[in-house]
């Protein structure tokens, strides 16, 4: 239960830091870990422990009201692991109100290395009617080579602060207070835990296209010439006879074409000669013709007729 704390104020620190005095303890410190580095560090030895206590009236001076109101509680050290070996130290609060109820936190501080790190544990007390609370706070050293040499952790600079209201309330509003707090259902906050989603894998299947070349081939055409011959047996008697005619004619015919060019040669150059000759004596009556039809009008335009 959280307390209410209207107006928080911290007390100081309420461990000493000495802790030895030679090989002795010191200023309330008491424990089984008397191994040191001078009065203020303690050199962890495993199994061992140091702690010391504290009064919330006689030490840190609250009053009961004070303390009604609630408190927080934080304890503290700086620690150095100073080698590799695996090992711990633990911070433990005990707190017993006047009633005898104890209420115990541990945090546990792993092997990290630091060198005199600030590790801190706080426990809270909400609203209550107790008259005190007496305080423990308690350094225990493990680690694993069970050497009864220090192996542990060196501690120093031990720490222990409470937070508190000091605005005291009248008992009928702290007793309503506490009558509303105790109604209040803690909230459980579940946890949410994040799931990584499956993701399948999508094959993909490649589309390999096949090219199927063709060979066209174009065969040209090859034109055979045939000549035909035809029997004369084949023939019926009456084509013979129309074959030998034709070729009869023909034969005929060709000796009359070998006669015939003288003759028509002469015929054509005599021709010629007659034409040549008529279209002279064209010639000759068209120009006498002119002269007369020039001496016509001639004399017309002198104005004697002649006679014809």
């Amino acid at each position: 239960m959280l307390p209410l704390l209207a107006n928080a104020d911290t007390t100081e620190n309420l461990l000493n830091q000495q802790i030895y005095d030679g090989n002795n303890f010191a200023n309330g410190w008491s424990g089984t870990n008397d191994h040191n580095h001078g009065n203020n560090i303690a050199a962890g030895v495993d199994g061992e422990y140091i702690e010391n206590s504290i009064s919330l009236q006689n030490d840190a001076g609250l009053s009961k009201g004070v303390i009604n109101n609630g408190f927080t509680s934080t304890a503290g050290a700086d620690i150095w692991f100073w080698n590799q070996i695996e090992q711990n130290v633990e911070i433990t609060q005990t707190l017993v109100d006047d009633n005898g109820n104890v209420t115990t936190q541990t945090k546990t501080i792993n092997n990290d290395g630091c060198y005199y790190c600030t590790h801190t544990d706080s426990i809270i007390i909400g609203n209550n009617s107790q008259e005190d609370y007496d305080i423990t706070v308690r350094y225990t050293f493990n680690e694993n080579s069970n050497s009864i040499s220090h192996y542990g952790a060196d501690l120093k600079s031990p720490t222990l602060f409470i937070d508190y209201d000091p605005v005291v309330m009248s008992a009928v509003t702290q007793n309503a207070i506490t009558e509303v707090s105790n109604d209040i259902q803690e909230i459980e906050i579940e946890e949410f835990v994040y799931e990584q989603p499956v993701i399948e894998e999508v094959v993909v299947e490649e589309i390999v296209v096949e090219t199927i070349e063709e060979t066209i081939s174009l065969e040209e055409e090859q034109f055979i010439e045939e000549t035909i011959v035809l029997s004369s047996e084949v023939l019926e008697p009456e084509v013979a006879e129309e074959v030998n005619e034709e070729i009869v004619v023909e034969e005929v015919y060709e000796e009359i074409l070998a006669e015939a060019p003288i003759e028509q040669t002469e015929e054509i150059s005599n021709e010629e000669e007659t034409i040549e000759e008529t279209e002279g004596d064209t010639n000759i009556d068209e120009s006498n013709s002119d002269i007369v039809t020039e001496e016509t009008e001639t004399n017309n335009e002198s104005g004697v007729l002649k006679p014809n």
